[in-house]
């Protein structure tokens, strides 16, 4: 009788600490959230997606709504927009599973309103500092959150673009996607810059995408530098050792394609050299290709040769554009940086360097891989 009384008591026990859980299915799930500014006010947006049996028709078969919901709320505050937010919904908000913040251009420029933002989210206890971070315009924020799926492949925002990037970035490396602590560590140490993927929204009422060819340049969390928009971009992919899978188009004088070549792998270092005052910075590359297509006659010497040329343009066209901005976008700084804390400190003024056109060389080493499937003959 003892025994049984025990046991019959421990079962109560071990149920009471569920009487103050939340039903899965009785909650909403933050995946995405917007934020802009706009007449001195935060807005939030934010993409909400629906697990368990309330789908409806929009429901996948995997457990995730298909059209994702998007609720705003308003407010002097972060804090106050979010509360905004809440009179707005019908259950109570998880924002455990946030995957992506997306900052507007507009938010951007205004100083210190970032800082509000990571500031509001890296004090909540459930924040995961792998959140995927993005920008874009104001004008789009609202149909990327909506548009951030692809229905008629069903799938759910969860397998979007927006909460897993890394996935498609496996098979085109151009934009590194970047994550919450990534861009922390970037902003708060030198050279304090941070190349933010940028999202637009293309095509017509009947069939819009997402197309994320480029990127925001922020400096420390306060500055705004601007936006390097496609093929001003392109030098960023010969900066990352982790490169996956790209493909470099060599063109002739008149512009017609040569060849096509697929990068394989790739090994970068960049060595700062000092000398007095100044300092240059050496960009060792070492990778190897294949050809993908071949479109002209042309040998592997010269073949190689144009790829070196074309991967130089590329490289000097991003950093020259980013000096326009007065935006060190290599953060060529952090590796004097750790290379040389004492020349670092002599050398910059106010924490930047001051980099010119001739700050960089560039040294390419490049194999492309023969294949006897394959001759270099269109």
């Amino acid at each position: 009788m003892l025994k049984k009384t025990i046991f019959i008591l421990s079962i109560i026990i071990l149920l009471t600490g569920c009487w103050n859980s939340d039903e899965v299915d009785r909650m909403l799930y933050a995946h995405a959230l917007g934020v802009n500014v706009k007449d001195g006010l935060f807005e939030i947006h934010v993409q909400f997606v629906i697990f368990g049996g309330r789908g409806g028709q929009g429901q996948e078969a995997g457990g995730g709504s298909l059209v994702p919901t998007v609720k705003k709320g308003i407010g002097k505050t972060i804090e106050e927009a979010l509360f905004d937010l809440y009179k707005t919904v019908p259950e109570k908000v998880f924002w455990g599973h946030l995957s992506a913040i997306i900052f507007t251009e507009d938010l951007l420029k205004q100083k210190g309103k970032v800082n509000d933002v990571i500031e509001k989210f890296i004090r909540y206890p459930k924040t995961r500092y792998t959140i995927w971070i993005y920008s874009s315009s104001a004008e789009s924020l609202d149909e990327i959150l909506k548009e951030g799926t692809f229905k008629d492949m069903n799938l759910s925002p969860i397998f979007g673009r927006l909460g897993d990037p890394k996935n498609n970035y496996e098979q085109s490396s151009l934009i590194k996607p970047i994550n919450l602590i990534e861009m922390l560590i970037e902003l708060d140490e030198p050279s304090y810059t941070s190349a933010i993927p940028y999202i637009q929204l293309l095509g017509d009422s009947e069939n819009k995408h997402l197309r994320f060819d480029s990127v925001s340049v922020l400096y420390t969390r306060s500055e705004f530098k601007g936006i390097l928009r496609e093929a001003e971009i392109d030098g960023f992919r010969w900066l990352h050792p982790d490169i996956i899978n790209n493909n470099l188009l060599i063109e002739d004088q008149n512009k017609k394609p040569i060849a096509s070549i697929i990068i394989d792998k790739l090994k970068v270092d960049i060595i700062p050299e000092t000398k007095n005052e100044n300092v240059t910075f050496l960009i060792k590359i070492k990778t190897k290709a294949y050809v993908g297509e071949l479109f002209q006659n042309i040998n592997q010497e010269q073949l190689t040769k144009k790829a070196k040329e074309e991967i130089k343009k590329q490289i000097l066209t991003t950093y020259k554009r980013g000096l326009d901005l007065d935006a060190d976008v290599y953060r060529l700084t952090e590796t004097l940086y750790r290379k040389d804390l004492k020349k670092w400190k002599e050398i910059t003024r106010k924490d930047k360097l001051p980099l010119t056109e001739s700050s960089l060389k560039i040294d390419i080493d490049l194999l492309i891989k023969s294949s006897s499937i394959l001759e270099l003959t269109p």
